[in-house]
């Protein structure tokens, strides 16, 4: 791999990618893009515990999911979350998702990230 640890895909989406991107930025922090024609993912994880979304929109809908023994935080709009960032086992993960999912969605997700 192109950085020092394993990325799993994530497989659960609310979308069916037609393209998927892999990228690593600097060694340290691993991306994949997923696309299709009318969404976008983008799931990120990194050594240590800081927020590696690079997202800073303001969203009026900020919560706390747990999965396992994770916290999740989801931010999103009308009830619809868009972004995911948690840590755990000492690296740090976001997940965007442009169209938005249910909170089940994501923790069917983010389950599969760990």
């Amino acid at each position: 791999g192109l950085v020092g640890f394993e990325v799993a895909d994530v497989k659960s989406l609310p979308f069916e990618p037609s393209e998927i991107l892999y990228t690593a930025y600097w060694g340290e922090l691993a991306e994949i893009q997923y696309h299709s024609d009318h969404e976008e993912a983008v799931f990120r994880k990194s050594a240590g515990d800081e927020d590696n979304s690079g997202d800073s929109n303001l969203y009026d809908t900020t919560s706390e999911l747990t999965v396992g023994d994770i916290t999740v935080i989801l931010k999103g709009n009308s009830g619809r979350y868009t972004l995911a960032i948690w840590s755990a086992n000492g690296f740090s993960y976001s997940l965007s998702i442009s169209s938005g999912a249910a909170v089940e969605e994501w923790t069917a997700m983010i389950a599969e990230t760990v």
